[in-house]
């Protein structure tokens, strides 16, 4: 399973942010430029279009970065992914791991240290924790801020990966309050340069020492 010792950067696809670039460029120069992880979440693709992209991200993914799919539990199957990421609305974790088996990982979703708890008891691998900042997704919410970082790192034996208004700018204090890594969207989606931007936030996670081990 996943190991407390990797470091990781994420990036969850978003294609309604505009770019001159595919999805599929950005997450090659991505990938090219550190990101060890892709989420994908399109909440507005048909079945079809979204397996589609399933299997592209599959092929550009392979023995280079995580593919985790985001609650379609069928289509992480239909193309062997490495993971799904559940939500608070999706299938419960001991659902989805009869489903999935052993050897895909489950990420969990959380808001809180509260729900990580519960996540780690239903048996989750993986910990999505955030909003940690005001982020383009939540501009009304203020996050929940690098404390609930620490909190949840303190009693949890999972990986824990912050999420949530995550850029350059803020990313070492994220991982010097315990999270293994970030994910982001538009700090990568967003960017002219996927590599570049990768690269600088790849660095900083792994050169920032952990408080919490």
């Amino acid at each position: 399973m996943i190991s407390k010792s990797t470091k990781f950067l994420a990036v969850i696809t978003d294609s309604s942010i505009n770019s001159s670039l595919s999805v599929i460029d950005q997450i090659t120069m991505a990938i090219d430029g550190g990101v060890n992880m892709v989420h994908l979440r399109e909440r507005n693709l048909s079945t079809s279009k979204l397996y589609d992209l399933a299997m592209k991200i599959r092929e550009v993914t392979k023995n280079k970065a995580l593919f985790f799919i985001n609650d379609r539990v069928d289509l992480a199957i239909a193309c062997q992914a490495d993971g799904v990421q559940l939500g608070s609305t999706g299938l419960p974790t001991n659902v989805v791991r009869m489903m999935v088996g052993t050897d895909v990982w489950i990420g969990k979703s959380v808001h809180s240290t509260e729900e990580a708890l519960t996540a780690q008891r239903d048996g989750a691998d993986l910990i999505l924790l955030g909003t940690i900042f005001q982020s383009r997704s939540h501009p009304d919410f203020a996050g929940i801020g690098i404390g609930e970082i620490q909190r949840t790192c303190s009693v949890i034996d999972l990986p824990v990966i912050a999420i949530g208004g995550i850029n350059q700018y803020n990313v070492a204090d994220v991982v010097h309050s315990g999270a293994m890594g970030a994910a982001v969207i538009s700090a990568i989606m967003g960017s002219s340069d996927p590599y570049g931007e990768s690269h600088i936030l790849s660095e900083l996670i792994n050169n920032t020492k952990l408080t919490v081990e």
